[in-house]
């Protein structure tokens, strides 16, 4: 039987005939994107075959796409026909994940829902009036932000009045091999077997593994506030999400969560509990109100607007008296798929373009490494940079008879260079025409211009590493005034946080909901019409 080889890593392992790449390369434990659940419309898992090419089924029709030179396939697509030969791959060093693990801070009084208290003598850990245990170490609790891409989890003290955490800690959510996407995550939970369980297992799995290695024994954590949107917050909390994959797109349970961690298979101490706010309508979800709670929304009366940019995206617009919020689905094009250069937030990742003339770009990337891709905040500035030096036009074609712009070669080899071409930047014109979109309705439904907004704020790790000149530059976000413009960081697991250690923050929350609107995008009038106007590059009309 032969073997397969994956280098540079070095692990190996026997071939299995009938089989993609994929399958062997997560078989061998080996990391690589994998962005559309097999698919093969994202193209990023892309690997280099260096021997035993004939023994795979010819390329299929996704692989067309690929650039470079000869050898390189899509592991999702590329299967085993013989498994009597060796195979030897390449995979790209896909890097690690710069995660956002802090956001905007509001001042409140820290008074948690679980507390240490004096009683006969004794230190004794309660929830409300009821005892969990006589204090034998530390009482903590975590708050937890589960994104469809990736994880925030910290530990506070629930002692004292400290209300900076103990640690932060983020991964890559492992959910992601079942798709890039909520919609997809929801087609695989109720179309496969068992899919629910297994991707709620996987999730269970990675939250045990960050817990049973971080800095407090997880019997000492009491308490779990957990938010991320519609499906995540279900998927955490074994709602069944068959509901949001079919019209009206409501969860079963809109309402707040309050279970036993245990019922979960979350190992903490035996008395500890899993909370998780509301949701606010189809997949804006309990992420988006903490959101609202960390920037302040329901507290003042001048308009403001929050968007939480990723693969779903939230947008809210409101004050103290009334709250819109909807969801678009800008999908992962900013995240790296579907765009054939396209990366996450990586070490080498670009990040920051300048286009000084035809020939001289100017970048930086992640962490200084050499270039590996493009992820999100450089394909903004680079789609800026071509619209304003005029190389690329509003529809976001390009001028001159250029088919692709290349911004770095890897090597001296030019089959083998970061670059956008036109179907590239079509992918990401959709995803922004969906949060202009949403932009645009709510600022429609609300009555307000967009210079009557007091404060724009950017929630999520990509809404805080674009630079808001190129973003309103494209189209992206409402143009304001700089100082409006407010990068609010990970706001999403702030709020969390703010619920875990303030019951008042926890109900102020949930009263909240009585003020929030959802609005559905789809149903509005002239929807349509928007959108397509959305597909241009260009600021958003202040008038």
């Amino acid at each position: 039987m032969g073997r397969i080889t994956v280098m540079p890593e070095g692990k190996s392992g026997p071939l299995q005939e009938g089989e993609t790449l994929l399958f062997h390369l997560q078989r061998l434990g080996i990391r690589i994107n994998t962005g559309c659940a097999g698919t093969g419309e994202c193209g990023t898992c892309r690997v280099r075959v260096l021997t035993g090419a004939e023994v795979l089924s010819p390329p299929a029709p996704p692989e067309k796409k690929i650039s470079g030179t000869t050898g390189w396939r899509l592991a999702c697509q590329a299967i085993v026909r013989e498994e009597n030969k060796d195979i030897i791959v390449e995979t790209r060093d896909i890097g690690t994940f710069s995660i956002l693990g802090e956001g905007i801070r509001a001042e409140f009084l820290k008074d948690p829902v679980v507390s240490v208290k004096e009683v006969d003598g004794q230190r004794v850990i309660v929830r409300g009036e009821n005892v969990l245990d006589i204090q034998k170490g530390r009482c903590t609790g975590i708050s937890f932000d589960a994104g469809t891409t990736t994880l925030v989890i910290r530990w506070y003290d629930l002692e004292g009045d400290d209300r900076n955490p103990i640690a932060t800690v983020s991964a890559l959510n492992p959910q992601g091999r079942f798709g890039d996407n909520v919609i997809d995550r929801v087609g695989y939970a109720t179309t496969s077997p068992e899919g629910q369980s297994g991707m709620e297992q996987v999730l269970v799995d990675a939250v045990q593994r960050v817990l049973s290695s971080g800095p407090v024994n997880p019997a000492e954590i009491y308490d779990i506030v957990m938010v991320g949107n519609t499906v995540m917050r279900d998927l955490v909390t074994g709602l069944p999400v068959r509901s949001l994959g079919r019209s009206p797109y409501e969860s079963c349970h809109p309402g707040p969560i309050e279970i036993p961690a245990a019922d979960r298979k979350i190992a903490i101490h035996p008395g500890g509990h899993l909370y998780a706010p509301p949701v606010l309508g189809q997949f804006v979800g309990a992420d988006m109100l903490a959101v609202l709670l960390a920037v302040g929304m329901h507290e003042h009366e001048e308009v403001t607007m929050a968007i939480d940019i990723g693969t779903n995206t939230e947008i809210a617009i409101g004050n103290s008296d009334r709250i819109l919020v909807t969801s678009c689905a800008s999908g992962p094009a900013f995240e790296g798929s579907g765009v054939k250069c396209g990366t996450g937030a990586v070490k080498g990742a670009i990040e920051r373009v300048r286009i000084l003339d035809r020939e001289t770009v100017i970048y930086t990337t992640i962490g200084n490494e050499p270039p590996t891709g493009i992820c999100g905040s450089g394909l903004v500035d680079t789609l800026s940079e071509l619209l304003e030096n005029g190389f690329m036009d509003m529809a976001g074609k390009f001028n001159g008879g250029r088919t692709r712009f290349i911004l770095a070669v890897r090597d001296g080899d030019l089959e083998d260079s970061i670059f956008l071409d036109e179907e590239d930047i079509d992918a990401i014109k959709l995803a922004k025409a969906a949060i202009f979109t949403g932009v645009q309705t709510l600022l429609g439904r609300w009555g307000v211009l967009t210079d009557q907004l007091s404060k724009v704020y950017l929630a999520g790790a990509f809404g805080t590493s674009i630079d808001p000149v190129h973003a309103e530059r494209i189209g992206m976000i409402p143009p304001l005034p700089r100082d409006r413009v407010i990068q609010a960081g990970n706001a999403a697991i702030e709020g969390a946080s703010m619920m875990l250690l303030s019951r008042a923050k926890r109900y102020q929350a949930e009263k909240m909901v009585s003020i929030i609107e959802h609005v559905s995008l789809e149903n509005e009038p002239g929807f349509e019409d928007m959108y397509i106007e959305g597909l241009r590059f260009g600021p958003i009309d202040s008038s």
